[in-house]
């Protein structure tokens, strides 16, 4: 976000970019790629690898009474998934492991509301608000660790936390 650097190699960051284009006083495009939601599928194997501070596993997070319910009643697809993940290590192993999960989803989503509200802060600053027009895409439904410890980043049931 707060790069700076010759644009032709890609080292500019979106202030740089917003400055230059309000100076110019043009038309714009631009496109930001913010933190990927996903990326907390790569808890617990590979998030440290990734980049990612031990920091944003804490918070305010805690299990769904279904953490540990019997997927016996369920379909079958749904013990199938949680088998594979947990013998994959894809999904959190223990219910501390599934409280980091779903801290570090709740973090990453509150970093991308950080980067968007500065950037939109400075587009304010800039005289860049009033004839701009700005598009928000995003999906998925948000993580969830349900029956069964099952991680998912489907759309929401009864067993993810609100």
């Amino acid at each position: 976000m707060e790069s700076t650097g010759p644009v032709e190699t890609g080292q500019e960051g979106v202030y740089q970019y917003l400055r230059e284009a309000a100076a110019k006083g043009k038309p714009f495009f631009l496109v930001i790629s913010l933190v990927n939601p996903h990326d907390v599928l790569f808890y617990p194997l590979q998030w440290n690898a990734s980049g990612y501070s031990s920091s944003l596993l804490q918070g305010p997070a805690s299990l769904p009474t279904t953490w540990n319910e019997s997927l016996i009643t369920k379909p079958a697809v749904q013990r199938q998934w949680a088998a594979q993940n947990l013998a994959t290590g894809l999904s959190p192993q223990d219910p501390v492991q599934a409280v980091n999960y779903l801290n570090l989803y709740a973090n990453l989503i509150q970093q991308t509301d950080a980067y968007l509200a500065a950037t939109l802060n400075l587009m304010d600053e800039l005289g860049l608000t009033d004839n701009t027009v700005v598009g928000a895409l995003w999906g998925g439904g948000g993580a969830c660790v349900g029956g069964g410890g099952a991680a998912s980043n489907d759309a929401p049931s009864p067993q993810c936390p609100r």
